[in-house]
């Protein structure tokens, strides 16, 4: 009997092995996702959608209009507002087939999944999914979402830290010694960044262990600087008034 369903039904016996398949290679590259999230998924009652152009697609039935964007591609998951149910060239501008990236699908309904460039996935997707799949993406992007800050953050921190020793960043960044101290530590530029921007690492051991700034210049130059600060009409930044304008130190 069940040889003789799966005879009559060799589409959906494809679709189950590719769905199986497809998540044995997401174990492969994603270490959170459990043997188990697999073996849940593939045995799932699925259902069919289609995209546009007739592709079919299973999912797991209870599965989103996002899981469906991430099963297709990631970007398309990465920046999904939602769907046109249906849609077709006399009712595409129809928003009554509109529906948001968390509603769920339904068998045999087609989907035009929508995007918004300036969309970025947030905590708050990994509730409206279903799939491992989708799971791992949504967490992967919100991880170099955060590195992202976080380099950007260091890049601020390192940039104020080094304008005190007259240094200016860029040119920092691309001495010779700066970068065989990065050597010596295993770090490149963006993983020195990120580490300073979530505090796992601390600037001024480094620049001191590396000897890479003159920490006599904090001296000299606050030396440079007692004099009272002048703040000129319409600014609030203060001006200060330099005997000698020629010091290495201002340069």
């Amino acid at each position: 009997g069940i040889l003789s369903h799966w005879n009559e039904r060799t589409s959906e016996l494809e679709d189950y092995y590719r769905t199986y398949l497809e998540q044995l290679d997401q174990i492969a590259d994603a270490e959170e996702l459990r043997m188990v999230d697999v073996l849940n998924y593939a045995q799932t009652e699925q259902l069919q959608v289609f995209s546009p152009k007739g592709d079919v697609y299973a999912l797991p039935k209870g599965a989103t209009v996002l899981d469906f964007a991430y099963y297709i591609h990631t970007d398309l998951g990465n920046h999904c507002i939602g769907a046109m149910v249906n849609p077709s060239w006399e009712t595409r501008n129809n928003t009554n087939l509109r529906v948001p990236r968390e509603r769920q699908l339904f068998h045999g309904e087609c989907l035009k999944i929508l995007m918004d460039p300036g969309v970025r996935p947030s905590r708050e997707w990994i509730d409206q999914t279903v799939t491992a799949k989708s799971h791992v993406q949504i967490r992967r992007a919100i991880n170099l979402q955060n590195a992202s800050r976080a380099r950007r953050l260091g890049r601020d921190i390192l940039g104020k830290e080094l304008e005190e020793f007259g240094e200016r960043l860029e040119e920092w960044l691309n001495k010779e010694e700066v970068q065989k101290a990065f050597s010596e530590e295993n770090l490149n530029e963006n993983k020195f960044l990120q580490e300073l921007g979530l505090r796992k690492r601390l600037i001024r051991p480094f620049l001191k262990k590396h000897r890479l700034v003159d920490f006599d210049k904090i001296g000299r130059l606050r030396q440079l600087m007692q004099g009272r600060p002048w703040y000129l009409f319409g600014t609030q930044h203060p001006r200060y008034l330099i005997e000698n304008p020629e010091d290495p130190l201002l340069r």
